[in-house]
């Protein structure tokens, strides 16, 4: 088995809890996410689980963003943007 230590990739995940009424903010917020770190060295893609909206329940959805190495995410990470 490989050793985790030995891949160069990175994945973050970002979990958030979105009120009802502000998903469709949230949700423009993600293609605006999405397009960001497309124009960073290193950027190998973006996920997004989506939550089944139902009544009374706060939607929580995971994003989970991938990099080819450690350095390029922190270099994403510490942009200014």
């Amino acid at each position: 088995m490989e050793d985790f230590k030995d891949r160069d990739s990175v994945s973050v995940a970002i979990v958030r809890d979105v009120k009802q009424e502000r998903v469709d903010e949230f949700e423009g917020w993600l293609q605006e996410v999405r397009a960001a770190p497309s124009a960073v060295d290193g950027y190998a893609g973006m996920d997004v689980i989506r939550p089944r909206l139902s009544r009374g329940k706060t939607p929580r959805y995971t994003v989970i963003l991938r990099f080819d190495s450690h350095d390029k995410y922190a270099l994403w990470h510490n942009s200014p943007e």
